[in-house]
């Protein structure tokens, strides 16, 4: 339960991939432990699946990253959830900017996730969505 958008507290860029991911932290920081926070990230590397601060520092078990992830998987819900962390333009899947979410599924859906035509082109990547408007529960939409 602690991976949600009402836990998201900032985010922190993958140096191999450059795709944003979620720090999260049951309860917000002080604006001291958020200064703390800023600089222990500068002075570490993220990289998809690793922890964002090394284990000596004090916010290490306070502040986290989901570990379940890694370069191939998609930007999460709860970037786009939080609207106060970074940009909404983002391709979910390959982080490319000025992308807009698809208008028919947003016709259906009440979460859709931006991806851009390079990625909706690619098999292997369909929509991302979520809360279907009307009857029925689907996590994921057919690429038309």
């Amino acid at each position: 339960h602690m991976y949600t958008a009402q836990h998201a507290r900032m985010q922190v860029e993958c140096v191999e991939c450059r795709k944003p991911r979620v720090i999260y932290s049951k309860r917000k920081p002080a604006e001291r432990k958020m200064c703390d926070l800023f600089l222990g990230i500068s002075e570490y590397e993220y990289t998809c699946g690793g922890p964002i601060l090394q284990p000596d520092h004090d916010l290490y078990t306070v502040c986290v990253v989901r570990m379940d992830i890694n370069c191939s998987s998609p930007i999460e819900f709860s970037y786009y959830s939080a609207r106060k962390i970074g940009r909404l333009d983002l391709c979910c899947y390959c982080a490319q900017p000025e992308v807009e979410q698809d208008p028919g599924l947003k016709a259906r859906f009440k979460i859709v996730l931006p991806v851009c035509d390079q990625c909706r082109n690619d098999e292997d990547k369909e929509p991302l969505v979520r809360m279907p408007y009307g009857k029925g529960s689907r996590k994921s939409a057919k690429k038309r």
